[in-house]
This record gives structure tokens, sequence and C-alpha cells, in this order.
């Protein structure tokens, strides 16, 4: 049986492109391949991600500023008094807890200084990359 590679797979997409086909399917095994292509006429969104670039949802902090970013998906807590609005941080300290699959995670804070943004509240569910917070760097 053949493997559903790469190569498979973007052979069954020319193909349905080829044939005018709005769905193509492809199976392997118990494994399947489903995608949906547009009609000629319909345009195509192309969404490309340059390498070391952040993630369009994330809120790009200025040059004196730095995003704290979630490490894990799960449920955002910040530690007892550690993140609120003008506290000052160092780098690498401990300020929250992101808890995926009952475990705690930590968040650290990848530059010193002043906390000036909280982006999430305790309890949200975050996203991996997600920023958290704002720190504005020490000078």
């Amino acid at each position: 049986m053949e493997e559903l590679t790469p190569e498979v797979i973007q052979s069954a997409l020319d193909a349905g492109k080829r044939l005018g086909c709005r769905e193509v399917e492809v199976k392997a095994g118990d494994v399947t391949f489903k995608a949906g292509l547009p009609a000629e006429d319909e345009p195509v969104d192309v969404i490309e991600e340059a390498a070391g670039e952040e993630p369009a949802e994330t809120p790009a902090a200025s040059p004196v500023e730095k995003n704290v970013e979630a490490p894990v998906v799960g449920h955002f807590q910040p530690l007892e008094d550690e993140v609120e609005v003008g506290n000052q941080v160092e780098k690498g300290q401990v300020i929250a807890e992101i808890t995926a699959l009952g475990l705690a995670n930590d968040v650290v804070a990848p530059a010193g200084g002043e906390i000036v943004e909280i982006l999430v509240a305790a309890g949200d569910a975050v996203e991996y990359g997600q920023a958290l917070a704002v720190i504005r760097l020490e000078s």
C-alpha cells in the first residue's frame, strides 16, 4: 500500500485542480488527508510566515518593550503580586504559571523592566506564543 507522503498529496491536489474538483480526499491505510480546493475564479488567501517573525495575532511591542509570551497552551494563572502593572521584574523571573494537563508550567520574564500592560486575566485559556503581558525594558 502506498504511503501518504507530501508527493502523493501534491499529486492528488494537482489532479483535483486539473479536473476542476472542489474537494480532494486521499487515504492510505488508516490515514486520511482531505482538502477543499477553490474554484478557478475564486481568490486564494496565501499565508506565509517567515522564519523568526512573530505570528500576526501577537500584538507587537515597541522597540523599548517586550512581550511576555505563553510557553504552552493552557490556563493562565499569575503568581501572587508578581503580575501587576507597575511591578518591576528581572529577566528570568517566574511571574506566572500556565496549567496544561494538570501540570504547572512557569512563565518567565524575557527581560528586566516594568510591567506596563497585562493582556490576559487569571484563568483565561491561552495559546502557545500568545502575548500575556508587556514589559518596558530597563534603560
